[in-house]
């Protein structure tokens, strides 16, 4: 019999691999740092609805205590 250990990962790659799972390739490209609970996105996505599922898709990842949020959103395309 074999047991397996469990990945253990930290805040960050938690709230890394939620972006990845959305499915939204800007999300990938999104920099995310934190400390003790607070998670800060920065960097540019093409939409307002982009800038609030990465917001709330990072509330809901265990152990996050606040968003802050410092993406821009750039419509034009770039």
């Amino acid at each position: 019999m074999t047991t397996e250990s469990p990945i253990l990962c930290t805040l960050g790659d938690a709230v890394r691999i939620a972006l990845d799972k959305t499915g939204y390739a800007w999300l990938r490209g999104v920099s995310v740092g934190t400390t003790h609970g607070v998670v800060l996105l920065q960097g540019t996505v093409p939409s307002f609805y982009l800038k609030q599922l990465a917001q709330v898709t990072v509330l809901a990842v265990p152990g996050v205590k606040l968003v802050r949020n410092e993406l821009q959103v750039d419509g034009s395309g770039r």
